[in-house]
């Protein structure tokens, strides 16, 4: 399936992000689903950005929906949900961190075809993003918590035993 926001009735858009400061700057941008070559203009389908105040925010359909602060010099594992009930959800490190409903289909899908990672709105991140990952399902919090934790500590997570 194309990456088209109006083909996508769910989707959950993960990643990892090291927060090296807070940005001096405005806004930096961590992911963006937006039109192309517009990565700075208009309104975005979903962004993800780090802000002045520290306070990851999460901007869907047409406004900041969701905030929550991260801890610098730490990495953190974000995912962002939408449903077919129109919920979107902002997790981070395997945790709800705040949620909307929209009542319609999102303003914006229509121009969502370009995924701009590590840049965004304002100014390209500064920290560090790895394993981004965007599927056209929306995964449940126990999936999410379950990604997080098997990512954050996989010696934790399983164990393995003697050879039978």
């Amino acid at each position: 399936t194309a990456l088209d926001g109006t083909a996508w009735p769910q989707f959950t858009v993960e990643y990892w992000v090291y927060s090296a400061g807070t940005p001096s700057y405005g806004q930096e941008g961590q992911f963006q689903w937006a039109p192309a070559n517009t990565p700075i203009a208009g309104n975005p389908f979903l962004l993800l950005a780090q802000n002045s105040d520290n306070n990851l925010r999460l901007y869907f359909d047409g406004d900041y929906r969701a905030a929550y602060p991260l801890t610098n010099s730490a990495w953190h594992h974000v995912a962002a949900t939408w449903n077919s009930s129109h919920v979107a959800t902002l997790y981070v490190d395997g945790i709800s961190r705040g949620s909307y409903t929209s009542g319609a289909a999102t303003a914006y899908a229509p121009n969502a075809n370009v995924v701009y990672y590590g840049s965004g709105y304002y100014a390209a991140y500064t920290g560090m993003e790895g394993e981004c990952r965007v599927s056209n399902a929306a995964r449940s919090a126990d999936w999410v918590r379950t990604e997080y934790n098997s990512q954050s500590a996989p010696g934790a997570f399983y164990g393995l035993g003697g050879s039978q």
